[in-house]
């Protein structure tokens, strides 16, 4: 599922496009004048929340760095 940029980046986890904005309220995510609130969560098989950075700048709220160092330690207990 996802959108179409989406399913051609080939990711190795499940990416959730909220739409309905279900999730988004539920994480405590806002909306100011007009602006929405973005967020990037990495949340592992348990259901627990490893990562997430919240903004109301769009590109304040993914730090591909620290994406990687999430995910690779969550690789590494995966071994």
């Amino acid at each position: 599922m996802g959108t179409p940029l989406i399913r051609t980046m080939k990711l190795p986890i499940p990416v959730l496009v909220d739409r309905d904005r279900e999730v988004y309220r539920a994480y405590g995510l806002d909306k100011r004048f007009m602006i929405q609130q973005s967020a990037t969560f990495i949340i592992d098989r348990g259901g627990v929340v490893r990562y997430s950075r919240a903004a109301f700048n769009p590109t304040a709220s993914f730090a591909l760095r620290e994406v990687r160092e999430v995910l690779a330690q969550l690789a590494a207990q995966k071994s």
